[in-house]
């Protein structure tokens, strides 16, 4: 190393300290700002999730409703000889 280079390693090195402080700085302000931005999002979601909860849809409880009525097992109603097709083919032995 020359006498000249000395003088600009420190000037460098010294210069390198503020210049990660500043990195660090407008990283942590990132994140900030991200979080903030996140946590209004969430806050804005559960607002209306909740509100929806709150005020269920009638056509939606009509929907389920119908579901369950046109479920596909077998009624007391159904005919008894059917019955085997849905609860598994209980009497397979005595038609063979």
């Amino acid at each position: 190393m020359s006498m000249f280079d000395f003088p600009i390693v420190v000037l460098i090195l010294s210069l390198f300290p503020i210049e990660m402080q500043e990195m660090e700085f407008a990283y942590q302000t990132t994140i900030w700002m991200m979080r903030q931005t996140h946590e209004k999002h969430i806050m804005k979601l559960q607002a209306k999730f909740t509100k929806h909860a709150l005020t269920p849809n009638k056509e939606e409880e009509e929907k389920e409703s119908e579901a369950v009525t046109d479920s596909p097992l077998v009624s007391e109603n159904d005919d008894p000889e059917r019955k085997d097709l849905y609860y598994g083919f209980e009497d397979w032995d005595k038609e063979s």
